[in-house]
């Protein structure tokens, strides 16, 4: 219980604060990681964060990739998230 209302209270406040960032700020400023790899992965049933979002990050990002799975926030996505993080190159050097 103490975990729960700690997580919720921090979830909350972020939410209600939209993440002290600015509407566009991740967007303008992408480029700065643009060169970096991305794998997007979005529940399509996940209610609470829209495809909207992943979609212009992805748009935005050169060479990223995005995949939408038949799933909810972060739940049913066991393999697509282990697809996504073997198909990242090695960045070890």
């Amino acid at each position: 219980p103490l975990f729960r209302s700690t997580f919720a209270r921090l979830v909350t406040h972020f939410w209600s604060n939209a993440a002290f960032r600015g509407p566009t700020e991740l967007l303008d400023r992408v480029a700065a990681i643009s060169h970096l790899p991305a794998a997007f992965l979005h529940g399509r049933h996940d209610i609470s964060s829209p495809l909207a979002i992943p979609w212009q990050l992805h748009r935005n990002w050169p060479g990223s990739t995005l995949t939408v799975v038949d799933a909810g926030h972060g739940t049913g996505m066991d393999a697509e998230v282990r697809a996504a993080v073997d198909a990242m190159p090695d960045q070890r050097g």
